[in-house]
Order: structure tokens, then sequence, then C-alpha cells
């Protein structure tokens, strides 16, 4: 399912992202690796991501501010 529109991010990618991080990123951070460096164009996708990484990286520290 794709979760970013504007840019044609997939669920599938953002987890694979996750998947080699070795602490929580913010979303922001989740975005740019999993878009190959783009911005979110109308940022409606950045709730659903933080979502993402609340459910998938509840063990993981979160990443420095």
């Amino acid at each position: 399912m794709f979760i970013c529109i504007c840019n044609a991010i997939s669920d599938k990618k953002l987890l694979k992202e996750l998947q080699r991080m070795d602490h929580a990123p913010d979303a922001e951070e989740l975005y740019a690796r999993a878009s190959g460096g783009a911005q979110p164009a109308c940022c409606t996708c950045l709730d659903t991501i933080r979502d993402m990484i609340d459910d998938y990286c509840p063990a993981l520290p979160e990443a420095a501010e």
C-alpha cells in the first residue's frame, strides 16, 4: 500500500528501511531514507510514518535530537 502518494513510497519500502536501522528514526529521517533523499511534498503521510515507527521499533532507542 502506498503511504506517500506524492513520491510513491510504499509501506513495504518504509518497513525495509526500518529493518536496516539500529535506532528508531524520526518520520523525516525514515522518509528521506525510503525516498532516496526526497522531501515530503504535502506532509500528510508523516503521521502514518510516525505510527509505523512506534509500531515496529518499540525496543529501539530513539534517534538523537
